[in-house]
């Protein structure tokens, strides 16, 4: 079975460090691998869209409407890494952030949604259909070659610390490489091709 403890063994065989028993162990790897462990996961669970970690959720409005701009917000899941549609809508499009206008500047239309701190800001109706990246803390979910990825970059992240050998330091950069390119091909097979929105260029290529 797969474990977080298992995980970092990879990792500390990977820079030639000797296996621990637990993270609360009293040993420099366990101390190095405890203190990089939640910390590396998110990081690496928010860096693609993994298939394994997508979630849907339906929210529902908050009390408190926005004090100007939209006249809903809605609150994100607490476990929520990377927003990924807001209804229909691709978040990663441009379509988070904060919209500023000012007198002087040009007044864009404003987005559907704004993100801003731990809500979202818009006016789509409630329930509002809200797909993220997840946190998943727990390892059995993960796919084999993320386990991988992840324990190359704690092995990378740890090696200076541990070992502070040069050598040892670019074959574990290169190994996170080999794990993540791996990782990812393997993630774009879960899903099926999407159709992207055309340019205004290509739309006047195609129909003058």
């Amino acid at each position: 079975m797969t474990s977080e403890t298992a995980i970092c063994n990879a990792a500390l065989a990977k820079i030639g460090e000797r296996e621990i028993t637990s993270l609360a162990d009293d040993n420099p790897p366990a101390k190095a691998m405890s203190k990089r462990y939640a910390r590396l996961r998110d990081l690496e669970l928010s860096r693609s869209v993994w298939r394994f970690a997508v979630e849907i959720a339906q929210l529902t409005a908050d009390g408190a409407a926005p004090t100007f701009g939209y006249s809903q917000r809605f609150a994100m899941p607490s476990d929520s890494l990377r927003p990924l549609l807001v209804g229909n809508i691709y978040a990663p499009l441009g379509e988070e952030g904060v919209h500023y206008t000012a007198a002087y500047a040009y007044a864009a239309p404003r987005p559907h949604f704004e993100i801003i701190g731990q809500y979202v800001h818009t006016d789509l109706a409630a329930p509002l259909e809200f797909t993220y990246v997840k946190r998943i803390t727990d390892p059995t979910r993960f796919s084999d070659l993320f386990i991988e990825a992840l324990a190359s970059k704690l092995a990378w992240d740890a090696v200076d610390e541990l070992t502070n050998s040069p050598g040892r330091q670019d074959r574990a950069k290169q190994d996170y490489a080999d794990a993540m390119s791996a990782a990812r091909m393997q993630n774009a097979l879960w899903r099926p091709p999407r159709q992207r929105r055309s340019g205004a260029w290509v739309r006047s290529r195609r129909y003058g």
